[in-house]
């Protein structure tokens, strides 16, 4: 987490779009990402759009879990 957040609180960034595993590690990723960012409401949970899938990868193969 130390390595993303410089480039998450960058202010060049206006939104940063978090494509995590649906899973507990990603949850709690995104939890710890959003209470750690100097701004998080430039933050996007982007893992609505692959429910019922493992990760991103998955869902781009069309492999449910």
């Amino acid at each position: 987490m130390e390595t993303c957040l410089p480039y998450i609180n960058d202010p060049r960034f206006a939104e940063v779009r978090l494509y995590l595993d649906n899973d507990d590690a990603g949850s709690a990723a995104s939890r710890k990402l959003f209470e750690h960012a100097q701004d998080a409401a430039k933050l996007v949970d982007m893992r609505s759009y692959y429910a019922g899938y493992e990760d991103l990868n998955a869902w781009l193969l069309g492999r449910k879990s």
